[in-house]
């Protein structure tokens, strides 16, 4: 397959990006704020997914942003990005159309957060008003995967949630919006292993010491520290030898 120009590179790119951010950004699980921004980590995330744009950096987003105002759509700000005025879809809620919200969301996370979330339940990340809930496992996963190798795959029941007090309401087909706390009754994921408890951890110490029989009578003993040092060197002879060559210059002293 023969290598793409840069300037196509570029055109390419640009492409991609206006189909993110003014079509389908539920499509990439990414949620534009009242502006129509998106952050520069999140939209870079979401375009490395896609076959051929792995190498995308912020320089790359750079080149757009940077061409002459005439020859681009995009602008940037405050490390966020987003569509020129004229070019960006209405973000106002009464414009989308209304969408019936499934029982069963899902949400992807690093394994070691879930403990605390199934205790005290799961809310926005700081600096975020909301999380975003998805109606398939595979999209919950993909996105989840771009801080994490291996999530934790989440299932947000939504009628308890809404009991509970959790707001979520539909984005698009695609993508849900959850802001508030979602209970811990709300939630179900991979199974907790029980943390043990100090007997436990006492037992397993235990455990790992090995065991040594107590040396006949009348025997010379030899702790661990000692067994096989001669003359500040090691020696893996047996421990009975050990003992007869130390009883023989004892005799000899």
């Amino acid at each position: 397959m023969a290598k793409l120009k840069p300037v196509q590179k570029r055109d390419d790119l640009e492409k991609l990006l206006i189909y993110i951010l003014s079509v389908a950004p539920d499509e990439f699980g990414l949620l534009p704020d009242q502006d129509g921004f998106v952050t520069i980590k999140e939209l870079l995330s979401a375009v490395r997914d896609e076959d051929g744009f792995r190498g995308v950096t912020e320089n790359s987003l750079l080149e757009i942003n940077n061409r002459p105002s005439a020859e681009t759509v995009l602008e940037m700000a405050e490390k966020r990005i987003r569509l020129k005025d004229g070019f960006r879809p209405p973000m106002d809620k009464a414009d989308r159309k209304p969408v019936k919200i499934p029982k069963l969301l899902y949400f992807g996370l690093k394994p070691q957060g879930w403990p605390a979330v199934a205790e005290f339940g799961l809310k926005p990340k700081p600096g975020h008003d909301s999380l975003l809930l998805f109606p398939s496992q595979e999209k919950a996963l993909q996105v989840a995967k771009r801080a994490c190798p291996q999530p934790a795959l989440l299932t947000v029941h939504v009628g308890k949630a809404q009991e509970a007090g959790a707001v979520i309401e539909a984005f698009s087909e695609l993508m849900y919006v959850a802001s508030g706390l979602i209970a811990p009754s709300a939630l179900s994921g991979p199974p907790i292993s029980a943390k043990p408890t100090p007997a436990d951890q006492a037992e397993t110490t235990k455990k790992k010491t090995p065991d040594f029989p107590a040396p006949p009578p009348g025997s010379l003993s030899i702790s661990l520290a000692d067994r096989g040092k001669t003359n500040d060197k090691y020696d893996d002879s047996p421990a009975w030898k050990i003992n007869v060559r130390r009883e023989k210059r004892r005799k000899r002293s």
